[in-house]
């Protein structure tokens, strides 16, 4: 396992890319439709692992796998602060 920090956020915890075996735990939890693509700080990411996880997010949404198999699935952030939606 590899894990590569890049910062740390507001609240004191490692942001970054975790790797196991060569592969992206963040890009495999999209295809899977087991997490959101949050977009809010998508311009900290290059722009290859960005489309990457635009592509994966949307592929998930197409096959309605995980989160997406849902109906109306909401998301974490909105879930969280539902009076700000």
């Amino acid at each position: 396992m590899i894990i590569e920090t890049t910062k740390k956020d507001k609240y004191g915890r490692h942001v970054g890319l975790l790797l196991l075996n060569g592969q992206d735990v963040n890009l495999e939890q999209l295809r899977a439709g087991l997490a959101w693509y949050y977009r809010e700080y998508e311009r900290e990411l290059t722009p290859d692992l960005r489309k990457n996880y635009v592509m994966a997010e949307a592929e998930a949404k197409d096959a309605r796998v995980g989160l997406w198999s849902d109906a109306q699935p909401v998301p974490p952030w909105q879930w969280r602060h539902p009076a700000r939606f």
